[in-house]
């Protein structure tokens, strides 16, 4: 009987040690000429944006230096020019007003996560009010409302941001909102939503149910009285997402129609809570952890620096 044909490696006396070198040595490559071409596409388009001086990449983006005060410069995360396409989504992360390094860290992040930002999404960072800033730019991320920052105030905050998002651009389909101590994928969340359907009342996030209404602590809650109970909201440390209809509801309500309650999470439940809204769970999109694997929208909370964010990051991204 013929004996089997030899594997061509052994037929030249190849090792499989050597065969394994070869691989890798070819991966290696690849990681290396994708990296390249990463930074080739980042630096064309983030170089041509005013105020900002970019160094080497090296599957996170070093720190920038700015030349001009962050109230004073223009947007910076890399983003494709709209050309008139409309806006679909809005993505409104809540900051303090002196939170500047946090704010560069988010942006930092942003950058690592989506590369360029679909052109059908508008970032904002939602600051309070301050009686001794000068003007904010017309070119900004940052969207200035007439609050006092503090953890009582969110509720009001939330509310100033969705009605400004629904009266810009009134034919927006969703608005995320997140905190500034988290690390967001805007390309991973508008593949995401593009499968939903945006004309119907949604909220997306870790969906509370049945959380007590706490009358003690940081959470301790005085003005809601019709149950020991909250109706069902978005967890707030997740971050949360509300489609059209509903930024529309909350933009062409009064403040005095929709009563600020203790956290602008249980606000929100307590707002929609005779509305026919459809709630959809997704704590694995929309974490409240330090792990950045999967297929997540969302991770935080409580980053405090690009090199919190960086640490998360890096497990997953290091090949970029």
């Amino acid at each position: 009987m013929a004996s089997e044909e030899e594997p061509w490696w052994r037929r030249r006396r190849i090792s499989k040690h050597k065969v394994l070198l070869v691989v890798l040595a070819m991966f290696i490559l690849t990681v290396y000429i994708s990296q390249f071409v990463t930074y080739v596409i980042f630096h064309y388009d983030l170089t041509k944006m005013e105020g900002t001086e970019f160094m080497t990449f090296d599957g996170f983006p070093k720190p920038v230096v700015f030349k001009v005060p962050e109230m004073h410069r223009k947007v910076w995360i890399p983003q494709i020019q709209n050309s008139g396409k409309p806006i679909d989504f809005v993505i409104l992360i809540l900051s303090a007003r002196m939170n500047f390094k946090l704010r560069d860290a988010v942006r930092h992040a942003i950058w690592a996560t989506s590369a360029i930002v679909d052109s059908s999404v508008v970032i904002r960072f939602v600051v309070g009010k301050h009686r001794n800033q000068t003007e904010l730019p017309e070119e900004t991320d940052l969207l200035e409302v007439d609050v006092t920052d503090s953890y009582a105030s969110l509720p009001a905050k939330i509310k100033l941001g969705y009605r400004w998002a629904f009266q810009e651009f009134p034919t927006l389909k969703w608005v995320l909102k997140v905190d500034d101590d988290c690390i967001i994928w805007p390309n991973r969340l508008v593949q995401f939503l593009k499968t939903l359907d945006s004309s119907q009342m949604t909220i997306i996030g870790k969906i509370g149910k049945d959380e007590p209404v706490r009358k003690t602590g940081k959470w301790k809650e005085l003005n809601y009285n019709k149950s020991s109970t909250y109706p069902m909201f978005p967890l707030g440390s997740y971050g949360h997402i509300i489609s059209n209809p509903i930024a529309k509801y909350i933009s062409n309500r009064s403040s005095e129609e929709l009563f600020e309650y203790q956290g602008e999470d249980t606000s929100l439940g307590i707002w929609v809570e005779n509305l026919n809204v459809r709630f959809i769970h997704v704590p694995t999109l929309m974490r409240n952890d330090r792990y950045c694997i999967g297929q997540a929208m969302v991770v935080g909370h409580d980053m405090k620096s690009l090199a919190d964010m960086k640490e998360c990051l890096q497990p997953t991204h290091w090949w970029w």
